[in-house]
């Protein structure tokens, strides 16, 4: 076992100092987060095996359902160690999942729930095709290496270019299929890929869509607040001043730690209720949510 000989500097790393502080907070929302995670995972495979002869494209609902389990996982994984401002990535993340849950299923959700697989099948064949070329076969890694300054030298591993090409073929093959013929070919127009949930004069940018479904506060909390933090943009969370002396925040500091528990658990519930009073509206979803949040004891949660 690899010995650490390293001891951190406890005014900016105190881990065990954090997880004491944040004590409250943690043994409050951990189990609560964790039980969630464990009752979507549940619920995700119960959908996913329901979906036969579901119209639209069921199969952009679950990914994105996956991924707000997903999010919220790592969130209490970071939160349970005190990790509270590493969390918020992961957070905006969870956002975005939820916006996009909450537009498809509330109106046009054939349309819609084809163009976000739609976006997703062009994202990745356009990424392909920039690395390997349009057949697959002319792979532009070495091209890259002369012009990085860190990995002229370092060997990557390169998938075999058959399996390359056979992924390109695939996506395109997807892309042809007759109910995404269209919707490809709306989302091409002009330069790039367009936003997903522009299709038919939809709104055109994460500001537009969360005010569109009524939830701006949203925008302005997660996304636009936490967006500079997110992009490695905002100091005021690194340095604080008292008596005119500059000194480094706490790392692991708990400032965010109940705004990011309690938005976290929020937009869980919210997702959670819309997935399943989609593909199993039987279950009585807010009876079983409600449940969940009486066991824990979680205040302000309906």
């Amino acid at each position: 076992m690899n010995e650490i000989i390293h001891k951190p500097n406890l005014g900016i790393l105190d881990r065990d100092l954090s997880i004491a502080e944040s004590g409250k907070v943690i043994s409050e929302f951990s189990p609560y987060l964790e039980d969630l995670c464990n009752f979507a995972s549940n619920a995700l495979v119960r959908c996913q095996l329901s979906l036969k002869d579901t119209e639209g494209t069921p199969a952009s609902l679950i990914y994105l359902y996956y991924h707000v389990i997903q999010m919220v996982d790592g969130i209490q994984v970071l939160c349970a160690r005190a990790c509270f401002s590493a969390a918020i990535p992961l957070l905006r993340s969870l956002l975005e999942a939820s916006l996009s849950i909450d537009f498809i299923i509330a109106d046009d959700y054939k349309s819609r729930s084809a163009a976000w697989l739609v976006s997703h099948y062009l994202g990745k064949l356009r990424y392909l095709e920039s690395i390997f070329g349009q057949d697959g076969t002319t792979p532009k890694i070495d091209i890259l290496k002369l012009e990085d300054k860190f990995h002229k030298e370092t060997e990557f591993t390169e998938p075999d270019p058959k399996m390359v090409e056979k992924r390109i073929k695939h996506y395109r093959d997807l892309l042809s299929k007759p109910k995404f013929i269209d919707v490809a070919t709306q989302l091409q127009k002009g330069k790039g890929i367009r936003k997903w949930f522009s299709l038919n004069k939809g709104p055109t940018n994460i500001e537009q869509l969360a005010r569109e479904l009524n939830r701006p506060l949203h925008y302005e909390i997660l996304y636009r607040r936490y967006s500079e933090f997110s992009h490695a943009q905002d100091a005021s969370r690194i340095i604080e001043a008292d008596e005119n002396k500059l000194f480094f925040v706490q790392m692991r500091s708990a400032n965010d730690a109940n705004e990011v528990l309690a938005l976290s658990s929020g937009l869980f519930l919210i997702a959670t209720r819309q997935f399943l009073e989609k593909f199993r509206y039987e279950e009585k979803t807010d009876e079983l949510l409600r449940k969940i949040v009486r066991r824990h004891r979680i205040k302000n949660h309906k």
